[in-house]
């Protein structure tokens, strides 16, 4: 089976700006176009500002940190899923987030 870690670093756009909740619903947007099976979701909105989300799925998960003082996002998602492609991720994290910048790196795991 193959598993991969898809890192991504997001730089402007809408996602640093986000609640925990706006979160949730566009990561879970993310796992429906990218066809990942949402489990469950939770998220924390830190004080003064920033945010963590995190889906539960059925091949791992998608989680999501803000720190909108650095207008900066980091997205994890970690698949056992054989098919998920990183392209598909890729452009569904540009439609949901529309960052000014984006990295990503790619981990295969044993």
């Amino acid at each position: 089976m193959k598993r991969q870690n898809l890192l991504f670093e997001l730089h402007g756009g809408r996602a640093p700006s986000m609640d925990g909740r706006e979160l949730v619903a566009a990561l879970a947007k993310i796992a429906q176009a990218t066809g990942l099976q949402v489990l469950g979701s939770q998220y924390h909105d830190f004080q003064p500002h920033g945010a963590t989300a995190a889906l539960l799925l059925s091949e791992s998960h998608l989680t999501a940190h803000t720190w909108p003082e650095e207008d900066y996002a980091a997205i994890d998602l970690f698949t056992c899923k054989a098919d998920t492609r990183a392209a598909e991720v890729l452009a569904a994290l540009r439609g949901a987030f529309e960052p000014r910048e984006i990295e990503m790196h790619r981990v295969d795991r044993a």
